[in-house]
Parts: C-alpha cells; structure tokens; sequence
C-alpha cells in the first residue's frame, strides 16, 4: 500500500510538470504568433507601399493614359526583353546566401499552425554582406518606411527589383546601376545573431517567385 501511495504520488508530480511544461509552451507559442502576426503586418503595409510607388511610376511613365503597366521607351523595352532572357540566370543579390524562407502563401518554420504570406524570397546571408543590383537598372526609389529598414526598388523597363531590410545605402532615385553593383548593406539583427535580405521581383505591379529568376 505504501509503494502504491509513492507510486500515485509520483505519478501525479509528474502529471503537473507535463502540465506545466505545456501550458508554458503554449504562453510561448503564443508570443510567438503575437510577434510573428506583428512582423506580418508590417510586412504587408511595407509591400502596399512599394506598391504604390509603382504605381505611381507607371502612371507618370504613361502620362495622360490610364493604363496599369509601364509605358517605355525603345531602349526601357530592350532592358525589359534582357532582363527576362535571364530567367533563371540573373545573379544572387549577395555574393553568398541560402534562401530560409520561400515565396507565397507557407506555414511559419517555427510555429507551423500560422501561416505567413511573402511577397518575395528570404536570404541569410553574412554579417555586413554587401547587397547587388541583379541587373542594369534606374534606381526607382529609396524607401524608408515605418519600423522597417532601408528598401531599394529598381526598374528594368517593366520589371521591378526590390531589396528590403538595408542598413545603408549607397545609391539614390535616379541612379543608373550595373549588374552585380553594389548598393548598400544587409542588415544585422543582432538580437537574433542573423544577418537577412529580402529580395522581390515584380512584373508591373504583379509579384514573382524570385527562385524562378536566380541562378541555381
């Protein structure tokens, strides 16, 4: 009788750390998904602005005209028509890198029961990594937006670049750029010990799975 009485009450010790293991698991997945849900926020009015500064370059390249794509001059339409010959060829915006997070609809590689919506591809890259131009371009904008850092779009005719979460920058609207140019930095986030890009590819208006664009 007593070793049953040992027994129950370790079993019921046992029973309130497993207890107490999973409602601390589910506080932190709930921080967790606060944190996450805050981050997706930010990110979707980041990508709301980009897409009205296209916008609004598509209107002033169309002048009186209504119409939702760019309006280009012959040599823009060599750019464009050059830019999508490189499908699949165009080089990494970081000299080195490995993509952590995909394009599109996707579950949260951490807390999988949320999903996150992304406009682009997310690059890990080194501390300081000097971020690329991933072909001859016009600097369309340099954006400061919010609580996020430093975004870069650039134009190759109808096509869109766009590289988020800068440090510095080196360039300025209306820069002509190379491919492989330098045009700022990463940033670090020193409290996460990771250094990321966020790098996005529109046509128009219209975003596209930068995986396709990169070479392999």
């Amino acid at each position: 009788m007593i070793e049953n009485r040992i027994e129950e009450k370790n079993l019921s010790k046992e029973k309130e750390r497993q207890s107490g293991l999973i409602s601390g698991l589910k506080r932190k997945e709930k921080s967790y998904k606060n944190e996450i849900d805050k981050k997706q926020k930010l990110s979707n009015q980041l990508d709301k602005e980009i897409e009205r500064l296209i916008k609004l370059a598509i209107k002033e390249s169309n002048k009186d005209s209504d119409d939702n794509e760019f309006k280009l001059t012959p040599e823009a339409v060599l750019t464009a028509k050059n830019f999508l010959l490189n499908k699949g060829n165009l080089p990494w915006p970081v000299e080195r890198g490995v993509i952590i997070q995909r394009f599109g609809l996707q579950p949260h590689p951490v807390v999988r029961t949320t999903k996150i919506q992304s406009n682009g591809i997310v690059i890990a890259t080194t501390k300081n990594a000097e971020v690329r131009s991933v072909f001859n371009g016009k600097i369309l904008s340099v954006l400061k937006f919010k609580s996020s850092n430093l975004t870069v779009l650039i134009q190759h005719g109808n096509y869109i670049t766009a590289y988020k979460n800068l440090s510095r920058v080196n360039v300025e609207k209306g820069d002509n750029v190379n491919s492989l140019q330098v045009i700022g930095n990463a940033f670090n986030n020193d409290q996460e010990s990771k250094t990321t890009l966020q790098f996005s590819i529109f046509e128009n208006t219209k975003p596209l799975d930068p995986y396709l664009w990169i070479a392999k």
